[in-house]
């Protein structure tokens, strides 16, 4: 088990509103910076919304990435995933070339790692203030289980 998790870590970042993340869609649309996660079942699991334009941080979502910035001096740039309904579209199964810290904000998510035994996983849920240290190379795959809101950091 090469991640860790930190349960409760970040109260400020439970203090991110659907409104403020709905501002940030709005303005990545516009500007061309949305990214989204789907496949050919889109029509029938929603899409996910991933925000990479870290240049504009509406309220709640600075004083997340202040809360965070704070703690890990190191960050280089945050995502913020969102996901409006059950079973959306995730990454799937994937290992990241940079370290990675998620933060949950909103609703809860699951992680499910691999294991020495091929028909195992390890599964973390995480809640909102919950963090996980994913560590370059480490395969994991995100499942959502309802709408939420992840944050996603890369260290320098």
């Amino acid at each position: 088990m090469d991640y860790k998790i930190f349960r409760g870590k970040f109260k400020i970042c439970k203090n991110i509103t659907w409104d403020q993340v709905i501002d940030k869609i709005y303005y990545e649309y516009a500007t061309k910076t949305i990214r989204f996660i789907g496949n050919d079942d889109s029509k029938v699991r929603p899409p996910t919304f991933v925000c990479e334009n870290y240049n504009y941080l509406p309220n709640t979502i600075q004083d997340a990435w202040d809360e965070v910035h704070a703690v890990y001096e190191n960050i280089n740039t945050m995502h913020v995933y969102t996901s409006f309904g059950l079973d959306a579209a995730t990454a799937g199964r994937h290992r990241d070339t940079m370290d990675v810290m998620i933060v949950q904000a909103v609703g809860d998510m699951v992680y499910a790692f691999d294991t020495d035994c091929l028909d195992k996983k390890d599964e973390v849920i995480l809640k909102p203030g919950d963090a996980l240290y994913i560590p370059k190379g480490v395969h994991h795959e995100p499942l959502g289980i309802g709408p939420r809101i992840s944050l996603s950091f890369d260290f320098k």
